[in-house]
């Protein structure tokens, strides 16, 4: 069973230095700016890994005065790691739902795709103006 995991890791670097992920990541980069400047959010995979989704949104989020949503402590330390300006707002499973009651985001807020996607609906109830982000896309979960 070890060596199924190992395998399967093998695998999948062998896609991260294949010349197809090398020559499509500025690609996707481009497309992925086009589309958080047009207020969409964007599904991810594994595919999407290392091309900077995470630096996209904070580069956004430092130039309109954004706040992003993350999905766990670790994601908002790694934003912050770098000395980022950026208001991060940390919902996990929805414990923390109750942070968004009585504040105001007037120029809305960016969603990381460490955030569970059911968190979207109830951001959404609560009259949160969503400017753009990534969704994890969790349709190979084979575990």
């Amino acid at each position: 069973m070890i060596t199924r995991g190992v395998n399967m890791k093998i695998n999948s670097m062998k896609y991260y230095n294949s010349f197809w992920y090398r020559f499509t990541r500025p690609i996707k980069r481009v497309w992925f700016m086009f589309l958080l400047s047009k207020d969409k959010l964007i599904k991810v995979d594994d595919r999407h890994r290392g091309i900077g989704k995470t630096y996209m949104m904070i580069g956004r989020s430092i130039k309109k005065d954004i706040p992003i949503i993350v999905g766990n402590n670790r994601i908002a330390e790694h934003i912050k790691r770098n000395g980022n300006p950026v208001d991060i707002i940390v919902l996990s499973n929805g414990e923390n739902a109750y942070d968004l009651i009585g504040k105001r985001f007037p120029n809305g807020i960016m969603i990381d795709e460490s955030l569970d996607p059911k968190m979207i609906s109830v951001i959404a109830s609560r009259g949160v103006k969503i400017r753009g982000g990534f969704i994890y896309n969790r349709t190979d979960e084979k575990w």
